[in-house]
């Protein structure tokens, strides 16, 4: 079975953000595909995979990863809708989205993405290692 037969599921999905005009750009990403969605400020984007590793591939299902949370087990219809419901949010205010996730307590963004990244290669059986020279200078 070929890549593009296997995860369909994510190709679909990408057709469908080519028809709403959606920005994204899509690549390969280990056996599948990972999809990028932009958001407002530099730092903030919504990624989508389909890969051996990601959960509900098997099912020919999508995961996404948007607002420090990983979603999986979704078509592309319900991925789309996710999508859409962040942008329309991000597109309200911003600067006051921001700044409610801050209160919360949440990580920075690249916090999440090297919590994503772990989480990644812990289900594929990569052996992980973690080198912190971090300090503190309290």
């Amino acid at each position: 079975m070929s890549k593009q037969e296997r995860y369909s599921e994510i190709l679909l999905l990408e057709k469908m953000l080519q028809e709403g005009s959606i920005e994204h750009n899509r690549h390969d990403l280990y056996d599948g595909f990972q999809i990028i969605l932009p958001l407002p400020g530099q730092t903030k984007e919504i990624s989508i995979i389909e890969h051996a590793g990601s959960y509900g591939s098997v099912m020919n299902l999508l995961e996404i990863w948007a607002e420090g949370e990983i979603k999986g087990f979704l078509s592309a219809e319900q991925t789309l809708r996710i999508i859409k419901n962040i942008r329309e949010r991000e597109r309200e205010n911003p600067r006051i989205n921001q700044h409610k996730k801050e209160r919360k307590g949440e990580k920075c963004n690249a916090g999440n993405q090297i919590e994503m990244v772990l989480q990644t290669l812990i289900r594929t059986g990569s052996r992980v290692f973690v080198i912190s020279s971090a300090s503190s200078t309290g």
